[in-house]
């Protein structure tokens, strides 16, 4: 598998979830270790695992998939707001580009899913203008069914990740008039989006409304107005494929920033030359900004992933430009956009920040020669860094059970490990955490047996010895 391609534990825990989803019918109702974020994705890919032998691979088309329908809504969208010329180009746009979204593609995450339903919101809301610009009639089941859906996809949508609202709370203040006329289906609305979001309204009545207490987050200089300013110094920036994710570096340069500037000034220029239906995008992609700068996790920039909800205005927006234009000057914009994609993937390869540590060193994309050295010595019990614990033991299928030193999201996981008489530790070879682990066991008077297969290392010890007893060797 290509690096940009390889799993990680995140990705590896939403498996995991699908695992025990498909084996003990359980399903939490949020991602382990989280108060927000619904296993949606896990519950897709579980759905797969039931006809398909679990892979990586298996797990990765979820995300790929719903990358390719948000692709289909976003045109779906576009073609009610701009037309079906530009809706085409921008669904389009939407999976073609950019770097990062292209890779974020590929993980299996909080997003892909959320964002479907954010967008199955948006179409329905936009599909309730189209009416009632053209005074359409429809059969008074059809106007329940869709008000029902338009609920229920919003109840959903909120229990999968909060961030959907940076997309339907402006979405429903614009088509509030019209809702308010239609105040007979407000109930049913209201109703289907308490259904909808029922699995996140009793999580947090049993516990506390702990959705809405968050750990300390770094701050940002500014505070809030500095959380906005790295919004647009950074992270739009690099949601255009303009800088590169992790480095903050500008693609070409100064070149690039003045390709930026330029584009800033095209969306406010043409802001005013949209037609009345997409007036809408200009107003998602002015509030987005400052509903981004709310969130507590909007300090984290190095990754644009917190854009990916603006992603379909601005692939709507820029296909309502180039439509515009002759067909040569559209091809050839969505040829150059393609372009500054696959060399954007390429820069990001090779800066190989997209690699996880574990904790000081990069995690191996091939662990092959750790499975070997699992089988060779009958591993079914350890501990490792956490970006190789739930990665291992799903690419393992459980056949070993490996529990993080730190950061432990699933308690059921970790219970199993910390229940062997003695546990096993993996390491990647080239880690300081190696060395410190042999000489906090040697202070300990512990033996260990080494063994190596190439990156990896499993160290089996002659007496128990648990991730605190020995802490200084995890960090990075």
């Amino acid at each position: 598998m290509h690096p940009l391609g390889v799993l990680d534990s995140d990705e590896g825990g939403m498996g995991l979830v699908a695992l025990r989803l498909l084996h003990t019918h359980h399903l939490p109702t949020f991602f382990w270790g989280l108060n927000y974020g619904a296993p949606h994705e896990s519950v897709l890919a579980a759905l797969l695992f039931a006809v398909i032998r679990p892979s990586p691979l298996v797990l990765k088309s979820v995300p790929i998939v719903l990358s390719g329908v948000t692709a289909v809504l976003t045109w779906r969208i576009g073609r009610i707001l701009v037309g079906e010329r530009a809706g085409r180009w921008a669904g389009v746009f939407f999976w073609a580009a950019p770097a990062a979204f292209v890779w974020w593609a590929t993980k299996i995450a909080l997003y892909w899913g959320s964002l479907t339903l954010a967008l199955v919101v948006l179409l329905l809301l936009c599909r309730l203008g189209q009416r009632a610009r053209d005074d359409a009639w429809y059969p008074p089941w059809r106007e329940a069914g869709e008000a029902a859906l338009l609920g229920l996809a919003t109840g959903l949508a909120f229990w999968a990740n909060p961030q959907t609202l940076y997309i339907m709370v402006p979405a429903y203040l614009w088509y509030a008039p019209r809702l308010l006329r239609r105040w007979r289906e407000l109930p049913v609305i209201g109703a289907t989006a308490l259904l909808g979001a029922a699995p996140w309204i009793r999580y947090n009545l049993i516990h506390h409304w702990v959705s809405f207490q968050f750990a300390p987050q770094p701050a940002v200089a500014g505070g809030y107005a500095g959380r906005v300013r790295q919004f647009f110094q950074i992270a739009l920036p690099m949601a255009l494929g303009l800088k590169v994710p992790y480095t903050r570096a500008w693609v070409f340069g100064a070149l690039g920033l003045a390709v930026f500037v330029v584009a800033l000034a095209l969306f406010v220029v043409g802001a005013f030359r949209l037609p009345a239906p997409a007036r809408l995008l200009v107003f998602l992609a002015a509030v987005y900004p400052f509903l981004f700068a709310y969130s507590p996790y909007s300090w984290y920039v190095d990754h644009p992933r917190y854009l990916v909800f603006l992603a379909p205005t601005v692939a709507i927006l820029l296909g309502a430009l180039l439509a515009r234009r002759l067909a040569f000057w559209a091809v050839a914009g969505g040829a150059a956009l393609v372009a500054l994609s696959v060399f954007g993937l390429a820069v990001m390869n090779s800066t190989g920040k997209t690699a996880p540590y574990g904790p000081d060193v990069p995690v191996p994309a091939d662990l092959a020669p750790l499975d070997q050295l699992l089988t060779r010595y009958n591993v079914h019990y350890a501990f490792a860094d956490y970006w190789l614990a739930y990665r291992t033991t799903f690419e393992t299928r459980e056949k070993t059970l490996v529990s993080p030193t730190y950061v432990v999201r699933d308690p059921v996981i970790d219970t199993r490990v910390r229940a062997a008489p003695v546990p096993d530790y993996i390491f990647i070879a080239t880690s300081r955490s190696l060395e410190t682990f042999q000489t906090l066991c040697s202070n300990r008077g512990v033996q260990l047996a080494v063994h190596r297969n190439g990156p990896f290392a499993v160290v089996i010890p002659e007496q128990r010895v648990l991730p605190e007893d020995v802490r200084p060797a995890w960090q990075p």
